[in-house]
């Protein structure tokens, strides 16, 4: 046990220093989950190096590290659950093309529900212990294959092979309860076929600017259109990165989106409910969202 602690500690110790030199962007507004069970952190530095777990290791290895991470996390309990969140920590500078190889091996993973790391002027990540930044659900890739899934087939082939009396006794036991159904996945193809019900608008991402429609902005000048636009009505975004923009650039239009809407939904609540957004039950929450909702994706 004391060795097990102090390879875990070691792994601590490593990863911290593996991100000293890391600054993510700064915002507003972020997400926070203080649960470092329920995520794993992929470092991403300026020079494309990948790190997993304090270990810098090669992107064609990140399934099999991440099966790893899993599989002792679930099968010890002492780590990871089939709800994992992936964090990713890329410096702001960093060009964002040498983050797409990343994004594209968790789509193939089907792991696609990840948290760009940022901080803000009141809440500081700390690795392992706390992340803050934007969750976000990438575009599932067609041939993907679920690392989850996977695991879990190995530790059911495990269990059977160590103890096959029990599969009689095991077939038996109902089947858990099939997941809750997905929530609705935007992509550009399928905003561009509801253009009637819903208008869509592309944001071209360039270094330090914006430009939809033809008119080049700033952050702060993007954020006012948003505030205009989405008080009136539902509008969804495309964005198309370009190969000059950092990660920075890519994460601001998040951020800022995310910053509006909680102007415009906490206004909503109050008018609606008597109170703000952040504390009305699920139902009310979502009956909020529906009218303001947060519809952004990346041109894959």
């Amino acid at each position: 046990m004391k060795t097990y602690i102090a390879i875990i500690t070691l792994l601590i110790v490593n990863f911290t220093m593996a991100q000293d030199n890391i600054e993510v962007p700064t915002f507003k507004t972020v997400q926070v989950n203080s649960y470092p069970s329920d995520y794993i952190t992929i470092v991403v530095d300026k020079k494309g190096h990948i790190m997993l777990g304090g270990e810098k290791i090669k992107l064609n290895t990140l399934r099999a590290k991440v099966s790893e991470l899993l599989y002792d996390g679930i099968n010890h309990n002492i780590g990871l659950s089939v709800f994992f969140l992936t964090e990713l920590v890329a410096d702001k500078d960093m060009p964002y093309s040498k983050l797409v190889p990343v994004l594209n091996e968790l789509r193939k993973m089907a792991t696609y529900r990840v948290l760009f790391a940022c901080n803000s002027e009141t809440h500081q990540r700390i690795p392992r212990r706390k992340t803050t930044g934007f969750q976000y659900k990438l575009q599932p890739d067609k041939n993907a294959k679920s690392v989850v899934e996977a695991v879990f087939k190995k530790m059911e082939a495990e269990k059977k092979k160590s103890n096959p009396n029990e599969t009689e006794e095991a077939s038996m036991i109902p089947p858990p309860p099939p997941p809750p159904p997905p929530l609705p996945h935007f992509s550009r193809e399928l905003l561009e076929k509801s253009s009637e019900k819903m208008e869509s608008k592309v944001i071209v991402i360039n270094h330090k600017s914006f430009t939809i429609d033809n008119q080049e902005m700033s952050a702060a000048q993007l954020a006012e259109k948003f505030m205009l636009w989405n008080s009136k009505k539902k509008i969804a975004y495309i964005l198309e990165p370009s190969k000059n923009c950092t990660y920075e650039d890519v994460v601001t239009p998040i951020a800022q989106l995310l910053t509006v809407l909680k102007i415009i939904r906490d206004k909503e609540s109050l008018h609606q409910f008597g109170k703000e957004y952040s504390v009305l039950d699920p139902y009310q929450r979502s009956d909020i969202r529906h009218k303001f909702p947060f519809i952004m994706v990346f041109d894959e």
